[in-house]
């Protein structure tokens, strides 16, 4: 059975680097394969997982690493329908590629698979959609203020508020739509995805805002790996009509995706190429016009400039402290649902400029920076990029 769910982006983008050579897994390795492997295993073996974890810390065994050892299909069978996994036969995949439903025991021959084992794809991508799907910073001071705490945000964001929202001034909310703060929310793109802006049409939630030349990454502008569009516009039959009746140049090379602003205090250095490392920062691009702003695109159009602000510190300043204002303190201080067990983050190579130090299978050694298990009453405040 083929299972094709709407809006399910995130799991398809889960399902990818378990299996990928490049980063998670070996060449050739199926999903019941890895099934096969991580439901025999304890899962996170190697990482302490808080008594307190808003999500796991049932199956905790604290303070011993991992979770309990049936954790894994323990979960599944509470979460999923025993449709999809309980079966007194199992599969055989045979070199074809064909599907064999096989009565009798499962001896766990290479090619055969329980049915769990079989649907562990299915399991893992909706699980990892469903935990990303709770990890909402809708508990914000500017969330407050919109429900009508007038208080909840300075005065200086108040005038920052106004900035975002003028159509003339600050121009932000003309890209950074709706609660979400993007135009590239499943909403909007829903709504109308596709756009006229200055007798242009390009995808809505895209933008080219100057960062680098066009050319150097076409990114929305480039095709997929089998040759088609990624840009909506370039895949319509007839591009939308302009005002004046006549079809739209279409503009997709060098446009990328509208982040979200939510907790942008804390998701430094930003722009794709990480080339600005604070807030003031990108608000001097923008009141500049961007670094490229008058690049052309293959087809000639022009990026319209953004001279946006009045380049005065105060409005900079005023613009600051509601972009402040969009920071959840659950997120800061690592409180549930933004809890999480004991992780590791690669943080180089131990040695000098001329070596580094050999580790296993004659690879350089990995140095990593440990961040502890947390529950969910949090702990220590994260700190911003480049704080000590």
């Amino acid at each position: 059975m083929r299972v094709r769910l709407t809006n399910a982006s995130l799991a398809s983008q889960a399902v990818a680097p378990p299996l990928s050579d490049r980063e998670m897994s070996a060449r050739g390795r199926s999903f019941p394969d890895l099934a096969r492997k991580l439901l025999s295993a304890r899962p996170l073996a190697q990482q302490q997982v808080h008594p307190e974890d808003s999500v796991l810390g049932d199956n905790s065994r604290w303070p011993r690493r991992g979770l309990h050892h049936d954790a894994y299909a323990r979960m599944i069978r509470s979460a999923f329908q025993p449709d999809w996994w309980k079966s007194s036969k199992h599969l055989r995949i045979d070199g074809n590629d064909n599907v064999l439903v096989i009565d009798g025991h499962l001896h766990k021959h290479p090619g055969e698979y329980s049915l769990m084992e079989y649907n562990f794809a299915l399991f893992f991508g909706l699980a990892i959609q469903l935990y990303e799907a709770t990890l909402i910073t809708d508990d914000t001071p500017y969330d407050r203020f919109m429900t009508g705490n007038a208080s909840a945000i300075s005065e200086a964001a108040v005038r920052g508020v106004d900035l975002f929202r003028s159509q003339t001034r600050g121009r932000c909310i003309n890209c950074h739509e709706g609660a979400e703060l993007t135009g590239a929310s499943v909403t909007r793109v829903s709504a109308s995805p596709v756009r006229i802006r200055e007798e242009q049409a390009l995808d809505r939630g895209f933008n080219n805002i100057g960062v680098r030349p066009s050319l150097e990454d076409l990114f929305l502008g480039a095709n997929d790996p089998f040759g088609n569009p990624l840009a909506n516009v370039r895949r319509l039959a007839t591009p939308p009509n302009c005002a004046n009746g006549e079809p739209c140049p279409v503009v997709a090379d060098g446009l990328v995706k509208v982040p979200g602003l939510r907790i942008v205090e804390l998701t430094a250095p930003y722009f794709r190429n990480g080339g600005t490392l604070t807030l003031r920062g990108v608000l001097d691009f923008y009141s500049r016009g961007g670094d490229y702003a008058g690049v052309e695109q293959i087809d000639g159009s022009k990026i319209a400039p953004l001279n946006v602000l009045n380049n005065t510190d105060q409005e900079k300043g005023d613009l600051e402290a509601w972009l402040l204002s969009l920071t959840d303190e659950r997120v800061r201080h690592q409180q549930a649902p933004f809890d999480h067990p004991q992780l590791f983050v690669a943080n180089g190579h131990p040695g000098d400029s001329t070596q580094v130090l050999r580790g296993r299978n004659g690879n350089a050694a990995d140095s990593f920076i440990e961040i502890p298990a947390v529950g969910r009453q949090g702990d220590v405040p994260l700190k911003r990029f480049l704080e000590n």
